[in-house]
């Protein structure tokens, strides 16, 4: 007899637990589990991570559970007093200015625009 390479494949839902296990090549396990067509791979390339998800329900339920998303760190950051304080308030208002302009332009009204060069 000669060699026979076989590849296996295990595909299993990260909410539910539904599994298939099937030869690559074998057609027959998508005929015997139909939510193989239709399978749904998040990849989150930042962790390296990968969930498969069988319906349209179970990733629904993935997404509220929040696993796509790594939680960052809490920073707490010292405001400096003085003049710096200043100039981070100043830096918010433009900011604030900004945010409301881009939002009155999006809703059709008028708004004021400076260009600053840089």
């Amino acid at each position: 007899m000669s060699i026979v390479d076989a590849q296996i494949r295990t595909v299993s839902c990260n909410t539910c637990g539904q599994t298939a296990t099937f030869e690559v090549k074998d057609q027959k396990a998508i005929e015997e589990s139909p939510w193989l067509k239709n399978v749904r791979i998040i990849q989150v390339p930042s962790s390296g991570r990968n969930f498969a998800y069988c319906s349209d329900q179970c990733e629904i339920g993935g997404i509220t559970a929040n696993n796509h998303n790594i939680p960052e760190e809490k920073k707490i950051v010292d405001v400096p007093e003085g003049q710096s304080t200043a100039a981070i308030q100043i830096a918010a208002n433009a900011a604030k200015q900004a945010e409301n302009a881009t939002r009155a332009i999006k809703d059709g009204k008028p708004a004021k625009l400076q260009v600053v060069p840089r």
